[in-house]
């Protein structure tokens, strides 16, 4: 287990696929979903303002399904981009827990594969989530990012 200890990332990376890689395969879509799958079969953007999504969540969307219908299965693009999004913010968890928290490594590794395995919501490759996904990434982005800028700052300001 102390070799895995040195390596984080590795073994989280490897039981998070283990876990939610079949997701990527499936083809059904619950929920809300179904918007999605029809602006992929035809791609009806004046449809998705119009009756489907409220303006005020429409960018975000319209920006997602604009990029993943650039790929051969949109669907896949989605699941893939929800599927890093999720491993990749559990590592920066990872990193914001051991660098900035100064927890010790089972601890940390234990917490985020807590994150990782377990799902906040049943339904988490649902087409329609791939927004939260996103969101949650770009937020666990920023406390790292604010808490690397504060940390030097406060830095050179002791000395």
């Amino acid at each position: 287990m102390q070799k895995f200890l040195e390596k984080p990332a590795i073994l989280l990376t490897t039981l998070y696929t283990a876990a939610w890689s079949p997701m990527l395969l499936l083809r059904a879509d619950y929920w809300d979903g179904w918007i999605l799958l029809n602006q992929f079969v035809r791609p009806d953007f004046n449809w998705l303002y119009l009756s489907a999504i409220d303006p005020q969540r429409l960018y975000h969307y319209y920006a997602l399904i604009r990029f993943t219908v650039l790929f051969p299965d949109p669907i896949l693009a989605t699941r893939i981009i929800i599927f890093a999004s999720w491993l990749i913010s559990g590592l920066i968890l990872l990193h914001i827990l051991r660098r900035y928290l100064k927890w010790n490594d089972a601890t940390a590794i234990l917490l985020v594969l807590y994150y990782l395995i377990i799902p906040t919501f049943f339904v988490r490759f649902e087409l329609f989530l791939a927004y939260y996904s996103l969101a949650n990434l770009l937020f666990l982005l920023a406390c790292s990012l604010l808490l690397d800028v504060s940390r030097r700052g406060f830095q050179r300001a002791i000395s």
